[in-house]
C-alpha cells in the first residue's frame, strides 16, 4: 500500500520570466539552478539581519519558470517581500491556487497527476515529495486507501528533528543554523550573495553557532521550555507522538550534563538526542543527563 498524503497546509507560488533564476539566486540562501531538471531545492529568505523569514521547497521545471511550495500562512508575505526586491528584473510573481504538493513516506508514486517527484531536499528520511500543477488531479490519483493522515508526515518530521516555520517556530526568530538549514541542504555559502549572507556566513565560519536542533522525547505540550533546574536549555516545537524538534543552547546543555542536572518541561522529564541527519559532533553533547 502506498503511504502518501496531500500537504494541504502548503501554498504554491510561481516566478516566471527570463531573469528569474539569476534574480532569485541572488536573494535566497540556495542556488535556484537544480543539479538536474525537476530536482527540488530547499531555500530560505532571510532578513538583512540574517534571521529566517520564510522557507520553501523550490521546483524548477525550466530556468525561467520556478515554483515554490511554502507554508500557506506565509505565502502572501513571501510574495510581498520578494516583490520589493524585484526592482526592474523581468520576473512575474503569481499565486498558483490550483497547484499542490504531497509527500510519500512509503510505496510508489501514482502513475498520473505528478509533474515532479524527488527525495525531500532536506533529508531522504522525510520520504519523497511530489509536485503537481493540477492539484485536483494529484489528489484524485491518491485514493482513500493510499492516503495517510497529515499527522503521519508531521510525526516523521518530529521524530527526526526537522522543524517547520509557522509550526515549531515563527518568522524572524531564529538563525538558519538554529534549525540546521546549513545541514539540511538549505544554505549554499559558496554561491555568492544572498540577503542576510554576511551575518549567516559569519556565524557559520567563525564559531558563532550556539544553538542546534535536536529531537526531544517528552510528554510536554507544544512550545514548552526545556529546563535544567531554572535555566532554559531548549525551546521545543510541537510534539507528535511524544517527539518534537527542539532548538537547543549547546553550551547550556553541556553545563547541565557536566552537573548531572536532569532536563524537564512542564514537569515532564525530557531526553534530547541528536537529529539522525546530522553528525553528533554538531551538538557537542550527544546524550542527556
Amino acid at each position: 500500500m502506498r503511504h502518501a498524503g496531500m500537504l494541504t497546509a502548503r501554498a504554491v507560488i510561481r516566478w516566471r520570466g527570463a531573469e528569474t533564476a539569476g534574480w532569485l539566486t541572488a536573494i535566497v540562501t540556495q542556488t535556484t539552478t537544480p543539479a538536474r531538471p525537476g530536482a527540488p531545492a530547499f531555500c530560505a529568505l532571510l532578513s538583512p539581519q540574517g534571521k529566517v523569514l520564510a522557507d520553501f521547497v523550490l521546483w524548477a521545471p525550466t530556468p525561467d519558470t520556478l515554483y515554490a511550495d511554502v507554508a500557506g500562512g506565509l505565502a502572501d508575505e513571501l510574495m510581498r517581500r520578494l516583490s520589493l526586491y524585484r526592482l526592474r528584473a523581468k520576473v512575474e510573481i503569481t499565486p498558483q491556487p490550483g497547484a499542490a504538493v504531497a509527500q510519500i513516506l512509503e510505496g510508489d508514486a501514482p502513475q498520473t497527476g505528478v509533474d515532479d517527484l524527488a527525495d525531500d531536499p532536506r533529508t531522504p528520511l522525510l520520504g519523497r515529495r511530489m509536485f503537481a500543477r493540477d492539484g485536483a488531479e494529484l489528489a484524485a490519483a491518491l485514493t482513500a486507501d493510499d492516503l495517510l493522515e497529515l499527522q503521519a508526515y508531521h510525526a516523521r518530521r518530529a521524530r527526526v528533528g526537522v522543524a517547520e516555520i509557522g509550526i515549531d517556530y515563527q518568522p524572524d526568530t531564529v538563525w538558519p543554523t538554529d534549525v540546521g538549514f546549513d545541514l539540511l541542504n538549505g544554505v549554499d555559502y559558496r554561491k555568492g550573495c544572498f540577503i542576510g549572507q554576511e551575518v549567516a556566513s559569519r556565524m557559520k565560519r567563525k564559531g558563532g553557532v550556539r544553538r542546534r536542533p535536536m529531537v526531544a522525547a517528552t510528554g510536554a505540550s507544544a512550545h514548552a521550555a526545556v529546563l535544567a533546574d531554572d535555566q532554559e536549555i531548549a525551546a521545543m516545537g510541537v510534539p507528535v507522538d511524544g517527539f518534537a524538534p527542539a532548538i537547543v543552547r549547546l553550551d547550556r546543555l553541556a553545563d547541565a550534563a557536566a552537573g548531572s542536572r536532569p532536563l524537564s518541561a512542564q514537569g515532564h522529564p525530557v531526553q534530547l538526542a541528536p537529529c539522525p541527519w546530522m553528525d553528533a559532533s554538531e551538538t557537542v553533547y550527544a546524550a542527556t543527563p
